[in-house]
């Protein structure tokens, strides 16, 4: 019980919250972080000379949340539709996903098409000129995260080889070396670790990574004569038994300078027969809080497992899998289920729609949810928002104007985060 009073109190003071728009609607996840953007690892530089450089969003009139130096962000799957200069203009940073990895280390784009679709990112992000960051995520679900565990131990096993030696080379197939070359020959600026997901033997070499990354980016950083410093972030989970085994979290701060723990995915008929808030502000009666923003129905489904609530049921397996889909707002926007027939579940803070005539469970982020989630990050003085993705919103932007458009910002004290395990 100790053990996790100390994570909370670790986790309460450096709490973020963040939205992701999915393939499927916005999902939210907590992004943490220093206010100020400015890790204190000046003792860790000592190959440089000079401290770890701000990155904290530059204000901007048409983002209220940089005024107090939180984040409007978002990923951009390269596989789907490009993201347009309107969406870039609301942003502070745009993470394209995902970068891949193989065994060696080498970090490249998979195809032409994400090249392409990189390329095209970056000329419409300098076209807007509203400094926002332009960053690459490395890692992904599937296959996209099994190098990571391997790499980061043979990196390990192999600095320290090399510095045995009295060596100062680093083989060309160096991790570390082939994101830094990735950024530079990119201009990127800044690179987010989305392992799915590492455990606790992998955590030594986790922190370990992290402040190699940092020394080699502020490095590289002070050689270009950057006004900042690299970004570097990485997801962390949202169940808690994988979440306790990070057990050094704040040491990975201390080079991070945020994390993204992706609180989504807990209910959907991929996984499970459960119906469930794809997006809850709270849980209901159904464990812990989480956040999530991602919308799904399930066909087959019968009635409530609990008369007093609606919202938790089950569906039938049909030739042994579950029927159901993801949708995205922009989908759900242009008809293919009745918002106005949608139920709000007060426990949870969300939307869901039963169709009983079709058997048919539906879960989604709307206008209505999403307030309630900033409203929650601005009295929790939390710091940022993630969306995942602007694909998946509307032709009008209306889930990324509810978000960019919303004053985070208190006259609290802006390192003060009002949370509580």
């Amino acid at each position: 019980m100790d053990a996790v009073r100390k994570r909370c109190k670790l986790l309460g003071f450096i709490f973020t919250l963040l939205m992701m728009a999915g393939i499927i609607a916005l999902a939210c996840t907590y992004i943490l972080f220093y206010f100020d953007g400015n890790s204190s690892i000046q003792n860790d530089f000592q190959t440089t000379s000079s401290p770890h450089l701000l990155v904290s969003p530059i204000p901007n009139p048409n983002i209220p949340a940089t005024s107090c130096g939180k984040r409007i962000m978002s990923y951009q799957r390269g596989w789907e539709v490009d993201v347009e200069e309107r969406q870039l203009k609301k942003l502070t940073h745009m993470i394209f996903c995902f970068v891949s990895m193989n065994s060696n280390g080498d970090v490249s784009l998979s195809s032409n098409q994400m090249r392409a679709s990189l390329s095209d990112m970056k000329t419409k992000a300098r076209a807007v000129k509203n400094d926002v960051k332009m960053m690459v995520a490395i890692g992904g679900a599937g296959g996209g995260s099994m190098h990571f565990s391997k790499v980061l131990a043979n990196e390990r096993t192999r600095k320290y080889v090399l510095r045995a030696e009295k060596s100062t080379f680093l083989s060309s197939r160096n991790f570390i070396d082939s994101i830094s070359s990735f950024l530079v020959i990119h201009q990127l600026d800044g690179v987010d670790i989305f392992w799915i997901w590492p455990e606790g033997k992998d955590v030594e070499n986790i922190v370990i990574f992290m402040k190699e990354l940092r020394i080699k980016l502020t490095n590289q950083a002070e050689a270009e004569n950057r006004k900042e410093a690299y970004v570097i972030s990485m997801v962390i989970p949202r169940r808690p038994s994988l979440l306790e085994a990070l057990n050094k979290l704040d040491e990975v701060l201390e080079y991070a300078d945020f994390l993204n723990a992706l609180t989504y995915d807990y209910f959907g008929p991929a996984w499970y027969p459960d119906t469930g808030p794809v997006a809850p502000l709270y849980s209901g009666t159904k464990g812990n809080e989480k956040l999530e923003f991602v919308g799904r129905y399930w066909k087959n489904v019968k009635g409530p497992i609990d008369e007093s609530d609606e919202m938790w049921r089950m569906a039938e397996y049909v030739n042994g899998s579950i029927e159901g889909q993801s949708f995205s707002w922009k989908t759900l926007e242009s008809g293919a289920f009745d918002k106005t027939s949608a139920v709000w579940h007060d426990a949870s803070k969300s939307s869901y729609i039963w169709i009983p005539e079709e058997k048919t469970f539906v879960t989604f982020e709307g206008e209505r949810s999403l307030m309630e989630k900033m409203h929650y990050a601005k009295n929790k003085n939390l710091g940022g928002i993630l969306i995942w993705t602007v694909g998946s919103d509307d032709d009008e932007d209306t889930l990324l104007n509810l978000v960019s458009k919303y004053n985070f910002c208190k006259n609290d004290d802006r390192d003060s985060v009002n949370y509580e395990c």
